[in-house]
C-alpha cells in the first residue's frame, strides 16, 4: 500500500511539472511536444492523448517483454498507474493553473 501511495504521489508531482511547462509555453521535452502537437491536431485534450500514448507504450512493452523475455518483468503496477493517472492529473492541473500562469507570464492561449 505504501508503494501505491508513493507512486500516485510521484505521478501527481510529475503531472504538476508537465502542466507548468505546457502552460508556460517554454520548450518541452520531445514526448510532451509530440503529445501536445497531436492533441492540437486532433482537437483533443493533452491528458487524453497522453493516456492513449502511455497505454499504447505499456501494451507494446508488455507484448515485447513476453515475446523476447518470456515473462512480464518489465511492466509492473507502477507502470500501469503512471500510464493511466499521469494524463488525467495533468488535465486537472492544466485547467487549474492556466489562468494564473497566463496572468503571471502575460501569455495568451
Amino acid at each position: 500500500m505504501k508503494y501505491l501511495s508513493n507512486g500516485t504521489a510521484a505521478c501527481g508531482v510529475f503531472a504538476v511539472g508537465i502542466s507548468f511547462t505546457l502552460n508556460s509555453k517554454f520548450a518541452v521535452l520531445p514526448m510532451e511536444g509530440f503529445i501536445s502537437s497531436l492533441a492540437h491536431r486532433t482537437h483533443r485534450s493533452f491528458g487524453t492523448i497522453r493516456i492513449c500514448i502511455e497505454i499504447l507504450m505499456t501494451l507494446t512493452s508488455s507484448v515485447l517483454s513476453v515475446l523476447l523475455l518470456r515473462n512480464l518483468s518489465t511492466v509492473g503496477i507502477g507502470t500501469v498507474i503512471a500510464a493511466v493517472c499521469t494524463g488525467a492529473i495533468t488535465n486537472g492541473f492544466s485547467h487549474l493553473f492556466r489562468r494564473p500562469m497566463t496572468l503571471y507570464l502575460g501569455t495568451r492561449f
